[in-house]
């Protein structure tokens, strides 16, 4: 599921692409592409991929978390 990169000084460079996200969160890759369009979720594009760092993930669970609680 997630790309994993070997970690690189401290920093974690695993990702999820959007339609990884969707199926995720039980919606679409669409879905997720717009949050990245609308600068709501950061990504970066690899050789044209977009890659949503899995910290971003872990940033939009805890929001989610915190609004059902």
């Amino acid at each position: 599921m997630y790309n994993t990169h070997n970690e690189v000084g401290g920093v974690d460079n695993r990702t999820i692409s959007p339609k990884e996200l969707g199926a995720l969160l039980g919606k679409s890759a669409e879905w997720a592409r717009s949050l990245v369009r609308n600068g709501r979720i950061k990504a970066t594009k690899d050789f044209g991929c977009i890659m949503i760092p899995i910290t971003e993930v872990d940033r939009i669970l805890s929001e989610a978390e915190r609004r059902e609680g």
